[in-house]
């Protein structure tokens, strides 16, 4: 258009508001038909326009859209009417319709490219407002003091109030995923890490937490879980094909939601749209931050207002720890104190890290918790200072994208402010054409929104009277993503390999400090990059997922370097066991069994296993063949493998299981393990119901206690 970036702003502005009091595409039509761009356009292309009059009205409005946008000069450069470019155009103005839908509020295709230039403008710019930035306060959730188990408590008490809702629409670019097969490019979600892919990882933390609910209330219940998708390399077909295979986790399918996150256009750094070839558009994901304008355009909110549902939790599906231990039920207990609005599990923030950080702000609203970006800090006037002189973590405290939110508190936020946080961030180049059909790199971005930054919605006149809060844990407890691969001689932040590091050091703790295991000490980070880890554990979530539970079940041993356990069974009781080689305890479903219609149902009826005072000794891990530690598929050399089907039994006394072991036992069985002569005789009986199981109790008031209950079956076996 020849323009500066002010004189389209102003064209703009009239046109996007006038656009956002439009009902219907035929008003749309009507008006932007009339504007100086585009009635000139079509009066000397008429065969385009009556082209674009043969179109449905949604269609002819998203296209009417880009020529007031004067992006004509690109979008019809080559146009030769035959059928591939027609239907080009048509699917162009299919994919607009879903960003004019999505941004109505603001005026469709034309106020999304408003909203980009505005802050474009000010992108180097300070916004001259008086703002003041502090640390908030923080509720430590490292310290297990009553204060802490109180809370976890109130959390799990008030589980049936909670929903989750996780943005799984990220691509895995970063992370080499491809279907084996086609060569597509697979979600993030979709990558397995420790046998099971990220999202069925996610969902299993959320059936631990109602595991937890179930055995220590007596009550069952579903968690409903909203997914975000996107239609980007099929990502909504690749969540939906994932939820399918795993028959939907056996829950409800209905209480499972999925919507659709809109694909934005790239918009350059000199104002215009990023076209890759003429009918077509570069395209990226408008940030999580549309999740909450979704759920509601959506009817997912109004759904779980009316099943009794008053907060949601939110975490990234790329983030393995954020189940770990306390994490969750701290921020849903502390959430559910006072009426909060909003939540946000904080943790330090290493200087200089490409993230964002949890601040308080004070400007002449009022008071409110804000997420900052670091592309942000110049902007707002930040600094990345760190906490003490020669200190490797920032003042600020990081954010990890594990969030509570009031859904009432949302669709009043939403209801005054559709977008709240967009922003900007130009550090990406695009491959962009000019109205010549001239290829060159640009610096682009899109308009983006963060799911974290709706809390800036949320203010208050004074700070004593916020109902937003942050709770705090280590960062190694609570954040290590899987973004991209690790390449030798790279950073190994924010890699798989990292992240399994970070997750076995949190399972030293566990064992070490709770259990009262003896443990080899965690290598160096270098030194597992070279050797491998020390010692291997993984185990489903409800065998805790509090530590305090899982020391209550596994207590006392030891295990020598180079050993692995895995244990795959709710309800376990390993006491004194001594491991030098691998242990599995496998079973299908851990904490239960399925009932009529398929659908997990959380009981007593589940898996045992039972090892007092046992050892197992064999060669393990076959080291030499590991590719990568943190998928946990290895080869053995020798392994003891217990596999417990639907309600069987595992029961050893002063065993000593030395080399290889393959012990089945069969559903509505019990396996007894016994020395006998020197050797090791296995007795199978017939068992109709469990011969014990773990009661749950609370005592004084904040301890969780578990109490094994022994039937008089058991003692005549």
């Amino acid at each position: 258009m020849g323009m500066t970036l002010s004189a389209k702003i102003e064209i703009l502005k009239p046109l996007a508001e006038n656009l956002s009091r439009m009902e219907s595409s035929e008003e749309k039509i009507e008006y932007l038909a009339s504007q100086p761009e585009t009635e000139k356009f079509l009066e000397e292309n008429l065969r385009i326009k009556e082209l674009i009059q043969s179109f449905g009205p949604d269609s002819q409005a998203s296209l009417l859209a880009l020529i007031a946008l004067g992006e004509a000069d690109v979008l019809f450069s080559s146009f030769s009417f035959d059928s591939e470019d027609v239907e080009a155009l048509r699917d162009l103005a299919k994919r607009l319709i879903y960003v004019e839908d999505f941004y109505n509020a603001i005026g469709g295709v034309v106020g999304y490219c408003l909203a980009f230039l505005r802050l474009l403008q000010n992108n180097d710019e300070h916004g001259g407002k008086q703002v003041r930035y502090d640390n908030p306060d923080t509720f430590d959730l490292s310290d297990k003091n009553d204060k802490v188990k109180d809370v976890v408590l109130h959390g799990l008490e008030n589980l049936p109030r909670i929903a989750a809702i996780f943005p799984v629409g990220g691509a895995g670019d970063r992370l080499d995923l491809h279907d084996e097969a086609t060569g597509q490019p697979l979600p993030a979600a979709k990558l397995e890490f420790l046998v099971s892919t990220l999202l069925e990882q996610i969902i299993g933390d959320i059936q631990a937490l109602e595991y937890l609910h179930y055995k220590l209330f007596a009550r069952q219940i579903m968690v409903p879980v909203a997914l975000m998708t996107s239609f980007e390399k099929e990502n909504h077909s690749y969540i939906r094909k994932i939820c399918a295979d795993n028959k939907w986790f056996y829950r409800d399918p209905e209480s499972i939601f999925t919507v659709v996150q809109p694909l934005v256009p790239v918009i350059t750094e000199e104002g215009r749209l990023s076209f890759s070839s003429p009918l077509e558009l570069n395209w990226k994901p408008g940030g999580h931050g549309v999740i909450w304008k979704l759920a509601i355009d959506k009817g997912v909110v109004d759904h779980l207002l009316g099943r009794g549902i008053e907060k949601a939790f939110l975490r990234q599906v790329n983030n393995p720890l954020a189940g770990l231990d306390n994490n969750l039920l701290g921020l849903i207990g502390r959430g559910f104190e006072n009426g909060m609005n909003f939540g946000v599990i904080a943790s330090e923030r290493p200087l200089k890290a490409s993230e964002g950080m949890i601040v308080l702000k004070k400007d002449k609203s009022g008071y409110s918790l804000a997420n900052i970006e670091y592309t942000e800090f110049v902007k707002e006037g930040l600094e990345d200072k760190p906490q003490k002189e020669g200190g490797r973590f920032s003042i600020y405290p990081g954010n990890t994208n594990i969030l509570l939110a009031d859904l009432n508190a949302v669709k009043e936020v939403i209801r005054k402010n559709p977008l709240p946080g967009m922003m900007i961030n130009l550090k990406t180049k695009f491959t962009s054409i000019d109205a010549s059909g001239k290829k060159r790199q640009t610096r682009g971005g899109r308009l983006e929104t963060l799911m974290q930054n709706i809390s800036n919605e949320m203010v208050y006149p004074e700070r004593e009277a916020m109902a937003s809060f942050t709770v705090f844990n280590h960062r190694q407890k609570v954040i290590s993503s899987t973004k991209r691969t690790y390449e030798p001689g790279n950073p190994v932040d924010d890699t798989p390999e990292s992240a399994f590091y970070n997750l076995l050091a949190n399972h030293h703790d566990l064992l070490k400090n709770y259990c009262r295991f003896q443990i080899p000490e965690m290598p160096s980070m270098d030194d597992y990059l070279a050797s491998g880890p020390s010692f291997v554990l993984t185990y489903h979530p409800s065998l805790g997922p509090l530590y305090e539970i899982v020391a209550q079940k596994l207590t006392g041993g030891g295990m020598t370097w180079g050993s692995h356990l895995r244990v795959d069974v709710a309800e376990l009781d390993a006491d004194n066991l001594f491991l030098d080689g691998s242990l599995q305890i496998l079973s299908d479903f851990p904490m239960g069994h399925l009932d009529e219609k398929n659908l997990m149902r959380y009981s007593e009826r589940g898996p045992k296993c039972e090892l007092i005072n046992c050892t197992v000794e064999n060669k393990g891990i076959d080291r030499s063949s590991v590719e990568a530690w943190w998928k946990n598929r290895y080869r053995f050399h020798e392994t003891c493998e217990i596999k417990i089907e639907g309600n069987g039994e595992f029961f050893a006394e002063g065993v000593a299981f030395e080399g290889p072991f393959s012990i089945f036992v069969p559903s509505g069985h019990r396996v007894t393990a016994s020395v006998v002569d020197g050797g090791i005789v296995f007795d199978t009986r017939l068992i109709d119901d469990p011969t014990w199981y773990w009661v749950y109790s609370v005592a004084h008031e904040i301890d969780i206690k578990l109490t094994k209950k022994e039937f008089a079956v058991r003692k005549g076996l």
